[in-house]
């Protein structure tokens, strides 16, 4: 009799565990499910000529990511056509009062930013790189979940190292001067972001090796696709 009842309650033992077991396997499925299923957002910072639009191109290309293109009221320039949406003036400024935008920024005395729709339906594709400035961080990290950010630097001295990479773009004396000083500016943000801990990675564009700044970027993505 006794041996009867210790053979009914291992089985129940034996039951309950392997409901455990299942029921845990089951959640862990979902939880994993989740991860493989969230969209990424990869948004890159860094003084301008750190080399953010090369390193963006570079995931879409090898990773299929989408770019989320700005829109801006700076003339078009053949180059660059499909990174941005170019509008009038007036047509921005609906934007911003209508609060269509995730943010906006005035660069070089033109207007950038995001469409908040824009950003939604490139999300429900596949992951997502974006540039941004560093003054934008908080409100997209608000915005959205899960993103990324990355900070591109260039090689030290920075100051000196983004000179002669805008005269090789061929800007002018003018437009190097103006750009400089914002390139002061975004280094101080930058390093207000890192200290609140809003900077996920940093990567560094050497003007000796630039594979090595593709390779940090593989990396960081590598263990999320």
């Amino acid at each position: 009799m006794l041996t009867q009842f210790t053979h009914k309650a291992d089985l129940r033992f034996n039951l309950q565990t392997l409901g455990l077991f299942f029921i845990r396997r089951f959640i862990y499925n979902l939880y994993m499910e989740k991860r493989r299923t969230k969209k990424h957002l990869f948004g890159f910072i860094g003084p301008t000529g750190a080399g953010k639009t090369e390193l963006s191109k570079h995931l879409q290309k090898k990773h299929g990511f989408f770019y989320i293109p700005s829109i801006t009221t700076r003339p078009p320039r053949p180059k660059d056509l499909h990174e941005y949406k170019h509008v009038e003036v007036d047509t921005f400024e609906a934007y911003i009062k209508d609060e269509k935008l995730l943010e906006y920024t005035i660069f070089a005395d033109h207007y950038y930013g995001k469409l908040k729709n824009d950003v939604k339906k490139h999300l429900a594709k596949n992951h997502c790189v974006y540039t941004l400035t560093a003054d934008q961080v908080k409100k997209l990290k608000e915005f959205y979940t899960h993103v990324k950010i990355i900070c591109v630097l260039p090689d030290d001295p920075v100051l000196r190292v983004v000179e002669k990479r805008l005269k090789d773009r061929g800007h002018d004396k003018e437009d190097i001067k103006k750009r400089l000083k914002t390139v002061e500016k975004d280094l101080l943000l930058i390093e207000k972001l890192k200290n609140e801990k809003l900077i996920d990675h940093f990567v560094k564009t050497l003007e000796t090796d630039y594979s090595h700044a593709i390779l940090e970027t593989d990396k960081i993505v590598k263990g999320i696709k």
